[in-house]
């Protein structure tokens, strides 16, 4: 799944929030979504930059670019909410920071990264970290 961010959000605070990601992602390509979460209220995408995850709003997102679902996303839930998702990251005790995570999630997740970057790839070779993970 690839997505692209909105430009601007009316509301102030959102605003912040969304320059605040924009500007560490700073790409206007399409971004490789590793996860997706159902929060009370809200969905967040999961993106990954240089190996850390970050969730990026619903309300952030301009356009889903492709909406094929990476083969190895599974369904399941999350300290109680929706997640979508490879199983390697499911785990509520899952770190998004890699500097936090056990050498056994890292490496799994480096494996399901890898299979989501290849399966993107596909699609448009030019995405966001594309060429930088796959080598």
């Amino acid at each position: 799944m690839l997505i692209k961010l909105r430009k601007s959000v009316a509301d102030a605070d959102q605003e912040d929030q969304r320059r605040r990601i924009a500007e560490v992602l700073s790409s206007n390509r399409s971004l490789v979504v590793i996860a997706l979460e159902v929060f009370p209220g809200k969905v967040v995408f999961w993106l990954d930059h240089s190996g850390v995850l970050i969730s990026v709003p619903i309300d952030f997102v301009e356009v889903i670019v492709d909406g094929s679902l990476p083969r190895c996303w599974r369904v399941s839930t999350r300290s109680g909410r929706l997640f979508i998702g490879p199983a390697e990251i499911a785990s509520p005790d899952f770190q998004v920071d890699p500097t936090e995570r056990s050498q056994d999630q890292e490496n799994a997740y480096v494996e399901a990264r890898k299979s989501i970057f290849e399966e993107a790839a596909k699609v448009d070779p030019e995405a966001l970290d594309v060429r930088h993970i796959l080598g």
